[in-house]
C-alpha cells in the first residue's frame, strides 16, 4: 500500500478519535493496522519505514479505544504491540508515545510505580536541548501529565504537583497547541489534567478552581472537551453538587455523545442516579439517552 494512502488513513482515524466517533473508528483501525502491517512486511524499504511508524500509531489508537471501552487487557496488548513497532522504527517520538500507552495500561492495572518509572524514563530519553522542537516539548509535557495522574492515583500529591508544574512550564514555552501523537498539548490541556489529578487526590475544591480557569473555546477537540466536562462532573460529585455534575455531563453530550456511552461514564451517571439525594433535573433522561439505564 502506498505511503500516502496509509498516511491519509491514519489522519482519518485520528479525526474520528478526536471527534469521539468511536463506533466508526473501530472498523477504520482494523483496516489501517492490516494495511500498515502488510506494507511493513512486503513494501519497498523506504515505505516499510513509514509503515512501521504508522503501524505503531494505529496500535496506539486501538489501545486508547480499548481503554475507553474499559477493555484493559486488550488495551495493554495493543499498547505493547505499539511499543514493539515504535522501537523497530528507531525514532524517539513514536517510542515515547507508545510508552505512554503502555504506562496507561499499567496504571489501570494498579501498577502505578511501574507506570511512573516508564513515563519518566521515556521523558528523559527525549533528551531535550536548550531549544527543543515543539513536538519534542509537547511529547515531554504529555508524558509528565500522564505521570502526574498516575502519581495522584497512588496518593502521592507532592510528586503529582511537581510533575504538573514541569508540564505547565513546558506548555508555556509553546506558542500554541501542538499535537503529540493522538494527544493535544497546551496550557489549556494541562489545566484539564489538573482537574483530574486533584479530583483523584480527593481535593475537589482545587480541582474546581482549575476547571474555572479553562478557556473552553480553546479546547481543540470534542474528545478533549468531553474529558474536561467528565472530570469536572466528577469533581462536582465529590463536592456533593450532583446538579452541577449533571450539567457538566449534559454539556459533554452536546459535543461528544459517544463519550457518555463509555462504561466509566455509565458508572458515574448511575452513582448520581441512585444517590440518596434529590435527583437533579434532566439526569434520568440523560441516563436513558446514553444507555446507562433501560
Amino acid at each position: 500500500m502506498k505511503r500516502e494512502i496509509l498516511t491519509q488513513r491514519l489522519a482519518s482515524a485520528r479525526r474520528l478519535f478526536s471527534t469521539s466517533r468511536y463506533d466508526e473508528l473501530t472498523g477504520d483501525l482494523v483496516a489501517l493496522i492490516a494495511g500498515a502491517a502488510a506494507t511493513r512486511r512486503d513494501g519497498a524499504s523506504a515505505v516499510r519505514e513509514a509503515a512501521t511508524v504508522i503501524l505503531a500509531a494505529g496500535y496506539r489508537l486501538a489501545s486508547e479505544l480499548a481503554v475507553k471501552r474499559n477493555d484493559d487487557a486488550l488495551g495493554w496488548v495493543l499498547a505493547d504491540r505499539a511499543l514493539t513497532a515504535a522501537r523497530a522504527s528507531g525514532l524517539p517520538a513514536p517510542v515515547a508515545h507508545a510508552s505512554r500507552s503502555v504506562a496507561v495500561a499499567m496504571r489501570r492495572a494498579g501498577h502505578h510505580d511501574d507506570a511512573i518509572a516508564l513515563l519518566m524514563t521515556s521523558a528523559q530519553q527525549l533528551r531535550l536541548g536548550p531549544q527543543p522542537r515543539d513536538l519534542e516539548l509537547a511529547t515531554y509535557g504529555s508524558l509528565l501529565c500522564t505521570a502526574a495522574y498516575a502519581s495522584a492515583q497512588a496518593g502521592r500529591r507532592g510528586e503529582a504537583e511537581t510533575l504538573l508544574s514541569e508540564a505547565s512550564a513546558a506548555a508555556a514555552r509553546l506558542g500554541a497547541a501542538v499535537y503529540a501523537g493522538e494527544l493535544v498539548f497546551s496550557v489549556t490541556n494541562v489545566a484539564v489534567y489538573q482537574i483530574g489529578v486533584f479530583t483523584a487526590l480527593g481535593d475537589s475544591a482545587t480541582a474546581l478552581h482549575h476547571a474555572s480557569t479553562v478557556e473552553v473555546a480553546t479546547l481543540e477537540t470534542a474528545e478533549r472537551y468531553a474529558r474536561y466536562c467528565m472530570d469536572t462532573a466528577r469533581a462536582w460529585e465529590q463536592q456533593g453538587r450532583h446538579d452541577r455534575a449533571t450539567q457538566a455531563l449534559c454539556a459533554a453530550e452536546t459535543r461528544a455523545p459517544q463519550e457518555l456511552r463509555r462504561p466509566s461514564s455509565h458508572e458515574l451517571i448511575t452513582r448520581l442516579l441512585y444517590a440518596p439525594v434529590v435527583m437533579p433535573s434532566g439526569l434520568r433522561s440523560l441516563a436513558a439517552r446514553v444507555g446507562a439505564i433501560r
